[in-house]
């Protein structure tokens, strides 16, 4: 069924329309028309030409037009006083005739004084009222209309709506749900909830040992299953009493001021109220920690609403528009998800296998250096412990999201026992190469542009998975820093001059190859049981993507990492390593004094490469492009060009001229950025 509607607010669309197929053979071009329009030459000059043009009359091609035309076919009919519209009938029929169409409100109302515009005199009273608004249809769909509706609207025009009955082949099923539920954290604060969560746990057996692989997928399965049916029937018992409790934090804080300690019945009341505020304290910042929440919403505790409600983004966080794969801008929701589904969906294609990615993957790995040691060899090898299980949860942030299961990192803390069992039952039966699903959720968000491609949005995760323990990004800027220094010190064998490049990668972590990615971790030693855990992870990952609060369809992951896991930056660094050990081997870089030769600096997917001035850089040049190609064919990583820059030490605003590697940098589109000087002060 197809419902369109006519009104004030439609834009002049003189231009080809969205088709509608009605059958196979018979598509629809939609067009809106908003005037005031005055000239009559408009008609025939214009708007016919370009009729005839985008939706010429044929018997299988079918043309529906909303028009405010500020004319009338009949005064009479469509007028209150019979007076005409402000553009003669006589302009505007030219245009039609050669479509055959027919007034299709008329058709099914035809003596209905139907008016859609009205002007009021200033006692209220109707100066004049006419119908303006109207839809116009190729004959063949008048068959298929079956109502017309008027209503109101915020101008001073009515909107005029027909409903087609269209026979569509039945849509593919999908999986595109709303909202998954998620459970509260403030449910935690619950005793009730606690208690039966506890009685849950408590009654649950260990899961046996041994069993083969799939079946350790299965025991997980089953028990997260259980455990996810339990917090969702207790979380909306509680729901409603937590809420109240909530609310009641400032009715609570009164009672306690006008308490009279010196009366005992007053003293007696003195812990319960004190042990009630303490909880509405707690539920109260549990509230404002949902930071990807709207606050006006949060406190919807319901499992059905609060997190449907924190979803739906207001002002200039929802994200209104979108550029579709064809370059058009699209507003609607379906095209918006549909968009995002088509660009994500194509940007984790792998290329093709190939002779050339094969012999680029062969030459990296030949002078790849990173190997693990013997000991975190034979510790990856093990089978994985309950321990090991608490201590990974343990380790994560208790605001961190939940994923799709929607169970919370504090209740898998506090149901430990029996959970982390169960967990390390699954991280062994990944090890064992047993097939498991990985879905994913991952929100995009507003960069404060408009309008937007889809691969410009970034996602949100709640906390960056970018970093390593113990790593920090000054250690890498102190180093280029201290590099600096040394430039022009005149000190033995340290450079007159050196460029740095700082290379930008399109979608650096989305872009590993996974076939790159298990034979570097194949080269550094990785044991076949952490090489299978990899394969199971990644072997059936998919992600949803939220756009306002509404998930696409499931995106299958088959290139890149996956990003919010924590694994996910040491996978990567291991990934980029042979390429600056490529870098090294080829004797491509600058020789600083107590380190030697340093041809890049690195920390995750940023990267800075260092050239020595003057001939010298300008030789290397051709060997590094040559080296990111033989990168980029075997790892999958592209190069963002239009990004990438470069700086000189010392720094020269305006490098002269004939420097040949400042040249060709610029010609190959590389920007000279400002840079710091040799005074580390700055």
């Amino acid at each position: 069924m197809l419902g369109l509607s006519a009104q004030d607010d439609w834009d002049l669309a003189a231009s080809a329309a969205a088709r509608h197929p009605l059958a196979a053979s018979a598509p629809v071009d939609l067009w809106s028309v908003h005037g005031p329009l005055r000239h009559p030459l408009y008609w025939v000059d214009t708007f016919k030409t370009a009729l005839l043009l985008h939706s010429p009359p044929t018997l299988t091609h079918h043309l529906i037009i909303g028009a405010d035309w500020n004319s009338l076919p009949n005064p009479q009919k469509d007028s209150l006083h019979g007076t005409p519209g402000s553009i003669p009938w006589t302009a505007v029929a030219p245009a039609l005739e050669a479509h055959d169409l027919v007034d299709i409100l008329r058709l099914l109302q035809p003596d209905a004084p139907v008016f859609t515009r009205f002007s009021l005199l200033p006692n209220k009273k109707i100066r004049s009222a006419k119908r303006l608004d109207s839809i116009w249809t190729s004959k063949p769909l008048s068959n298929l209309a079956v109502d017309c509706r008027f209503g109101d609207t915020a101008s001073d025009h009515r909107a005029a709506s027909v409903t087609f009955f269209i026979a569509l082949p039945p849509a593919p099923p999908t999986i595109r749900p709303w909202t998954r539920w998620t459970l509260h954290p403030g449910c935690l604060r619950s005793p009730l909830f606690r208690n039966a969560i506890t009685d849950f746990t408590s009654h649950v057996p260990p899961p046996s040992d041994p069993m083969p692989g799939p079946q350790l997928i299965t025991t997980w399965t089953n028990y997260e299953r259980r455990l996810r049916a339990v917090c969702q029937s207790q979380s909306r018992l509680i729901g409603r009493t937590m809420v109240q409790a909530r609310l009641d934090r400032a009715q609570l804080e009164n009672s306690l001021e006008t308490l009279d300690l010196t009366r005992p019945e007053h003293a007696a009341q003195l812990a319960p109220l004190l042990d009630a505020l303490h909880i509405a304290r707690l539920l109260s910042d549990d509230s404002f920690s949902l930071t990807v929440t709207n606050s006006t919403q949060a406190h919807s505790f319901r499992s059905s609403s609060w997190l449907a409600e924190s979803y739906r983004r207001t002002g200039s966080d929802s994200i209104p528009s979108i550029l579709g794969p064809s370059g058009a801008i699209v507003t609607a929701l379906h095209q918006r998800l549909d968009a995002t589904f088509a660009f994500y969906s194509s940007l984790y294609t792998p290329l093709p296998d190939s002779d050339r990615r094969r012999d680029c993957t062969a030459l990296l790995l030949h002078t790849a250096r990173t190997r693990f040691p013997d000991a975190a060899t034979s510790s990856l090898a093990q089978a994985y412990t309950a321990k090991e299980m608490l201590a990974a949860i343990s380790s994560a942030r208790i605001h961190s999201s939940p994923g799709p299961n929607g169970l919370t990192y504090p209740l898998l803390i506090m149901t430990a026992d029996p959970t982390c069992a169960y967990l390390a039952h699954l991280a062994n039966g990944l090890c064992a190469a047993a097939p498991f699903r990985v879905t994913l959720r991952t929100t995009l968000i507003h960069k404060k542009r408009t309008p937007l491609r889809p691969g410009e949005l970034p996602p949100h995760f709640g906390l960056g998975p970018a970093f390593l323990p113990g790593r920090r990004t000054a250690t890498i800027a102190g180093a280029l820093q201290g590099i600096i220094d040394c430039v022009g010190s005149n000190r033995p064998n340290t450079p007159t001059s050196i460029f740095s490049l700082s290379l930008d990668q399109q979608k650096a972590y989305d872009r590993v190859d996974h076939r790159w990615m298990l034979a570097t971790m194949t080269a550094a030693r990785a044991p076949a049981p952490f090489l299978n855990l990899l394969c199971s992870l990644y072997g059936n990952a998919s992600t949803q993507y939220v756009i306002d609060g509404h998930l696409t369809d499931f995106v299958s992951i088959r290139s890149g990492l996956l990003q919010g896991d924590s694994l996910s930056c040491c996978i990567y660094n291991i990934a980029l390593q042979p390429f600056l050990d490529f870098l090294n081997a080829q004797g491509l870089g600058v020789f600083i004094p107590h380190l030697g030769l340093v041809s890049a600096l690195a920390f995750a997917d940023d990267v800075v490469l260092l050239l020595p001035g003057g001939d010298e850089g300008a030789r290397q040049w051709p060997l590094i492009l040559q080296a990111l190609q033989i990168y980029e064919e075997a790892s999958g990583a592209r190069l963002n060009r239009s990004k990438c820059g470069f700086f000189t030490a010392p720094a020269h605003p305006n490098p002269p001229s004939t420097n040949a590697l400042f040249t060709t940098l610029t010609q190959a589109g590389f920007r000279h950025l400002t840079a710091p000087n040799n005074d580390s002060s700055t």
